[in-house]
């Protein structure tokens, strides 16, 4: 019966012969072709209804299509947090119509994995089988059977992405250890030309107290602070060179101060952070890698490191300040809401 033939089991052929330009062909039952042996043509179809069919001509063209890389769906397994994809692009080989890889060329291709995918044993094995040292790293490489592309408008198969680096193509993942600081941080107040006349660093003081000390001069946060998601390379790169900035504001009703976590000279300890992991050689996966390629999976490494770092009192509780300036004194608080 009709319901039981799949639109794969047909398919119609037109003879294009001596056709130089576009034209127009009628399908009628000698047009279609079987391509499911148990379906016989002239047996199983009675009758096609005659359809006009506009064909136009194209050029066939093949060129290298750029595939994007989007940040994956669904969620990390258990114990594990989403670091990043690498590479985030790479090319596939696609022949069609000149209008549609032309097209194809300037919009690229999207492509997006789903994390749900990828199991907690899966990642634990690969984890068991590292050497990590000072790495909290975990590459899950992308298998083979994923590494495909579908364009509707090209082929009714998915298309094999057959970019040489696709070899490389995997997720990174950061194992959720906790790892303590080892420093106490320090606090710095940053003064907006707006507000000198009012507050400035002679009428201006943080408040000393079991959050706070004074040392050479200088103020600390008085916690053990705690990290997570991070590893203890990128820990001894930064612990010595972070710092409370805190921004002072002439605020009404007592309202808190805005502060965030700054990295003094980021470039630095980027550079230092890349030179130091390539220098690791129980790492295979950047052994393989060519330098330039390395360096700036490195460098977007350090970078996400850094946008995502979190700190911690514990492993309940994060650390979430209220800074208030009251009377030229500011007074910081921890809230444990």
């Amino acid at each position: 019966t009709l319901d039981n033939i799949e639109s794969t089991d047909l398919e119609i052929v037109i003879d294009a012969k001596n056709k130089l330009d576009d034209f127009s062909f009628l399908i009628t039952k000698s047009s279609l072709v079987s391509k499911n042996a148990h379906l016989k043509i002239e047996k199983d179809i009675q009758k096609v209804d005659p359809i006009k069919l506009s064909v136009s001509l194209s050029n066939l063209i093949t060129e290298k299509i750029p595939v994007l890389f989007l940040k994956p769906t669904g969620n990390a397994p258990k114990g594990y947090e989403l670091l990043d994809i690498w590479p985030v692009q790479l090319f596939v080989t696609i022949s069609g119509p000149e209008e549609e890889v032309n097209k194809l060329k300037i919009t690229g291709i999207l492509k997006r994995f789903n994390l749900d995918d990828i199991s907690q044993e899966e990642l634990n094995a690969i984890n068991s089988s590292m050497q990590r040292g000072k790495n909290n790293v975990v590459s899950y490489f992308i298998p083979t059977s994923w590494k495909k592309v579908f364009i509707s408008s090209i082929s009714n198969i998915p298309i094999d992405i057959d970019d040489p680096n696709a070899n490389s193509l995997r997720i990174d993942f950061k194992k959720n250890d906790f790892l303590p600081l080892k420093v106490n941080i320090p606090i710095v107040l940053y003064f907006p030309s707006s507000v000198l006349s009012k507050y400035n660093p002679q009428n201006t003081v943080i408040k000393l107290d079991e959050n706070v000390i004074s040392k050479n001069g200088m103020y600390f946060l008085n916690k053990k602070i705690y990290a997570q998601g991070v590893n203890e390379k990128f820990i001894d790169i930064i612990k010595d060179h972070v710092e409370i900035l805190i921004c002072i504001e002439d605020k009404n009703n007592n309202e808190p101060l805005d502060w965030n976590l700054n990295y003094v000279n980021p470039k630095k300890l980027q550079t230092r952070f890349v030179e130091e992991t390539l220098k690791d050689t129980t790492n295979d996966i950047l052994k393989k890698m060519p330098l330039d390629s390395s360096e700036e999976y490195l460098k977007d490494r350090f970078r996400k490191l850094v946008k995502d770092n979190i700190l911690f009192l514990s492993k309940n509780q994060k650390l979430k300040l209220i800074i208030k300036l009251i009377n030229n004194e500011i007074i910081i608080t921890q809230d444990n809401s």
